[in-house]
């Protein structure tokens, strides 16, 4: 499963139902509340055993939907890499 599906499921895991077939999504248009924010930041660091910077927790900064799965791209790759190093 790709990224941006996985997000997806992360969304529609905290009540957050999004239009699959859109190119991008301004998440500001779905009146995502503090909690479910919140709740959403979770389900993506727990599926990606990620941790997202507390400077990208805020929901001005997450508003592409292309943008927030390039962000998590690059923090697994930095996590991946760091794993990689970590062995030898």
């Amino acid at each position: 499963m790709h990224t941006r599906e996985r997000i997806e499921g992360c969304l529609n895991t905290v009540g957050i139902l999004i239009d699959p077939t859109s190119d991008d999504v301004n998440l500001n248009d779905y009146d995502v509340d503090s909690i479910s924010f919140i709740s959403f930041i979770v389900e993506v660091e727990k599926e990606f055993d990620i941790e997202i910077p507390d400077g990208y927790l805020y929901v001005e900064i997450l508003q592409s939907l292309n943008g927030f799965v390039n962000l998590v791209e690059q923090l697994v790759d930095k996590r991946n890499k760091s794993n990689v190093t970590s062995v030898f």
